[in-house]
């Protein structure tokens, strides 16, 4: 029975509620397999909404390395004729995509993503989430090629609830409360 524990599939979840709107992710994961769907809502149609989602494997036995294939929903008014760093027209504000992609986790662990979706568009991404800058305060940090970024702080109040605050280049700065799971 104790070799049958590392096939059993646990639930997390991280939901933001903060001033600018919600963010959040919810995840089914065990020592192999894991997918996960991540969401960002704005809280007018300028802020607008977008939606991922991981469904994958872990290939290697320290969970380094990760293959996936997922989907990429995003709807938001923005600026058109914006280029992300590899010169291609930014997609960021409108997208309906089905893509695969692969990450990669750098030492500090932060991990490293790169996607190609079905249109071809390439996106890359690095993030390092729960950076721990005394025993209750906690940072993380993204950005990805499509420049976006995003950063914020959390004071852990108990098990599951957290204040939190952030600044998302799409969304502006956040302050509210974390539900964790």
């Amino acid at each position: 029975m104790v070799y049958a524990d590392d096939r059993r599939f646990y639930t997390g979840a991280e939901i933001a509620l903060e001033s600018n709107g919600s963010d959040g992710e919810v995840a089914m994961i065990n020592t192999r397999w894991k997918g996960s769907i991540e969401w960002r809502l704005g809280t007018d149609a300028l802020k607008g909404y977008e939606t991922e989602s991981h469904f994958g494997r872990y290939l290697d036995k320290n969970q380094f390395l990760f293959v996936y294939t997922g989907w990429d929903w995003r709807n938001r008014i923005g600026h058109d004729g914006e280029f992300n760093l590899f010169g291609k027209s930014n997609t960021k504000n409108q997208r309906g995509v089905a893509h695969i992609g692969i990450q990669y986790t750098l030492p500090w662990f932060i991990v490293a993503d790169a996607s190609v979706n079905h249109t071809g568009y390439l996106r890359m991404q690095f993030k390092r989430e729960d950076l721990p800058l005394t025993k209750k305060i906690r940072l993380w940090g993204m950005w990805n090629t499509d420049l976006e970024y995003a950063f914020g702080a959390r004071y852990i109040l108990n098990k599951y609830l957290a204040a939190s605050s952030h600044y998302d280049s799409d969304m502006g700065w956040g302050l509210g409360l974390t539900l964790l799971y």
